[in-house]
């Protein structure tokens, strides 16, 4: 997945929460984050055989601001590491056995952890920062497992990136069709009562 597609993605999200959203500082909050992510996107750090990006690290610690406005932190935990485990858990499954993965991997990988999102994570609202969380956390212990058969990984590269705003997009345009299609249901519901009295 090129870097093209998190550069696209993201200035949408931009677009979305700028335009589209209350002002309210959680708008304001997202949206320099994103430009945050924007600006870092290309820029490295090394760690002894890690470059670990720096807009991965941006995000992998905004992921856990949530968490002071959780009542229940053994379920959020959990909602993580079930999406980190499956994250690393695909990754190692393409690198010892890619022939079974058909199609664009990295495609295929996002629709996989779009479906795993919405089946584990219930709360609807929750389902984006679990992601991102989970996605973190999961890029985290990954490159531990690389780095120790020796491979030298690249922490939040522009794949990583990528795969982060096209799942949180998704996941914003599932809940936004689900909200869409609930309301048209609740106004045809409603119209049906006055159009049968109307035609008695």
């Amino acid at each position: 997945m090129d870097i093209f597609y998190f550069y696209w993605f993201s200035w949408i999200w931009w677009v979305l929460l700028t335009f589209f959203m209350e002002k309210t500082k959680e708008r304001t909050y997202l949206s320099a984050l994103i430009l945050l992510l924007l600006i870092f996107s290309t820029t490295f750090i090394s760690f002894e055989i890690w470059e670990v990006n720096v807009a991965y690290l941006v995000l992998f610690t905004s992921s856990f601001i949530p968490y002071k406005n959780q009542t229940n932190y053994m379920i959020s935990w959990i909602y993580t590491l079930i999406i980190a485990l499956f994250y690393g858990g695909f990754y190692l499954f393409a690198l010892y056995d890619p022939v079974w993965i058909i199609g664009d991997y990295l495609w295929l990988l996002s629709a996989c952890m779009f479906l795993i999102t919405c089946v584990v994570v219930a709360p609807h609202r929750a389902r984006q920062w679990h992601f991102i969380n989970g996605a973190c956390v999961g890029e985290a212990l990954l490159s531990i497992v690389l780095g120790k058969i020796g491979i030298k990984p690249e922490v939040g590269d522009e794949a990583f990136l990528s795969l982060i705003a096209a799942v949180t997009l998704a996941l914003f345009s599932w809940e936004s069709a689900k909200k869409a299609f609930y309301y048209i249901s609740f106004v045809r519901l409603k119209e049906r009562p006055s159009s049968f009295f109307k035609k008695g």
